[in-house]
């Protein structure tokens, strides 16, 4: 605190052009603006016993990121100055955005086109979505009319699996804790 504080900061923001009138600026505003991200640079580089220039400092180029309000204008619609031609933090337009973000998918799309139909994702295989199963595998099931014997079956070796795993578990806690106390009490 002995280079910072309220009252010094209240100074340098009353000083700096982008926010003289800081007290009518929100919170956000105010400490994500050039001044703050230029007084915090300073903090930080008098707290290192060095001396510190507006010139040399990395925060001089600091774009503020746009105002809350404006991103929301700008997602739902509202006249936030433009609609597409507005920039996002990036720089970029939501046309830009939009572009790049299809463009994305679009290549994931066209990876996943090229993979192999008859092994699963995690081992270089087509994805078809969560839950999925291959074409091979699907076709092994009866794919017709025997749905609620599927069901059952899958019910049941699901109970089985449930049961085994249980039944391992119980057989590891004797092993490890009963038997040896056994042992011991003869």
């Amino acid at each position: 605190m002995r280079v910072g504080g309220n009252q010094p900061l209240q100074a340098w923001f009353d000083e700096q052009p982008d926010t003289r009138d800081s007290a009518s600026m929100s919170l956000s505003d105010k400490y994500n603006s050039k001044a703050a991200a230029l007084y915090r640079d300073k903090i930080a580089t008098e707290a290192k016993g060095k001396p510190w220039n507006a010139a040399d400092s990395i925060a001089r180029n600091h774009v503020p990121p746009r105002p809350a309000a404006s991103v929301a204008a700008a997602r739902t619609g509202g006249n936030g100055g433009g609609g597409g031609s507005e920039r996002f933090g990036n720089g970029m337009t939501r046309e830009q955005v939009n572009s790049s973000k299809e463009g994305y998918f679009a290549g994931l799309q066209a990876n996943n086109a090229s993979r192999r139909d008859d092994l699963p994702p995690s081992q270089g295989g087509k994805y078809a979505g969560f839950g999925s199963t291959s074409s091979s595998s699907s076709g092994s099931r009866g794919g017709g009319g025997s749905g609620g014997q599927d069901l059952l079956t899958d019910a049941m070796t699901s109970l089985g699996a449930g049961w085994s795993a249980f039944a391992s578990v119980c057989v590891v806690c004797v092993r490890t804790t009963v038997q040896p106390r056994v042992v011991r009490f003869r």
